[in-house]
């Protein structure tokens, strides 16, 4: 087994350090998050240096990739919003909204009812449709369990005081033995945002922007799940 820097290309190669390259006389084996990973396109040694293909890297990482035809670039974990909000978002206030995140995400999961104290009077929500605003305790909620999660990328509206926050969700249905992959957007309330008085930021609005089955997910080096009809 030897570990090996890997040189950005062209096509789509680039150097990461996060996962071993094992090579014999013949042939390349690529190993991330300890699974061996299969690909069209073959890893392989030139001038001394190896190259993988980055979007199995990318996909086997969770990681989202994005190719600019313009600027000729490949930008891994894509900027969303193209905000910068280290200068206008103070650390206080992005863990508190972090953590209400958080805690919806854990009650949506279990199905808490204490997760109502986290949304505000007028929230809404396009997960289970209009006519239902509080998403726990069955009422119109899917069958299934969360199984990871990802923030992506935050925005600040000041003028409103409101902030965005993109998750990423990886879902199971058990009853179908199936996975899934969720992005939601959850908009906040900063407005009564108080981090001396223990106030946490108010859920207003939770967006669905897309939604995607998908044949496995791993979460952990040894720890990969997969649809029951894909299961070996």
């Amino acid at each position: 087994m030897k570990t090996k820097w890997m040189a950005a290309g062209i096509a789509l190669l680039l150097g990461l350090t996060v996962f071993n390259v094992a090579y014999g006389a013949q042939t390349l084996s690529l190993i991330i998050k300890g699974q061996r990973v299969q690909s069209a396109i073959p890893p392989k040694i030139e001038n001394g240096r190896t190259y993988v293909p980055l979007r199995v890297v990318t996909d086997y990482l969770n990681e989202d990739i994005h190719w600019d035809p313009k600027t000729q670039s490949v930008t891994v974990h894509p900027d969303v919003w193209n905000q910068d909000l280290s200068r206008i978002l103070f650390a206080d206030q992005w863990a508190m909204s972090r953590n209400t995140v958080t805690q919806f995400l854990m009650d949506f999961d279990e199905k808490d009812q204490d997760g109502k104290k986290l949304v505000s009077t007028d929230f809404d929500t396009n997960i289970i449709g209009p006519e239902v605003v509080i998403p726990f305790a069955g009422v119109g909620t899917q069958e299934g369990k969360m199984i990871d999660y990802k923030f992506i990328d935050a925005k600040l509206d000041q003028a409103a005081n409101l902030m965005t926050i993109r998750v990423k969700i990886w879902w199971w249905d058990y009853k179908l033995g199936e996975y899934a992959v969720k992005t939601w957007d959850f908009t906040l309330d900063l407005a009564n945002f108080s981090d001396q008085y223990n106030m946490y930021p108010q859920i207003k609005k939770i967006w669905q922007v897309r939604e995607a089955k998908i044949d496995s997910h791993t979460v952990l080096p040894g720890l990969s799940f997969k649809n029951a009809s894909t299961q070996k």
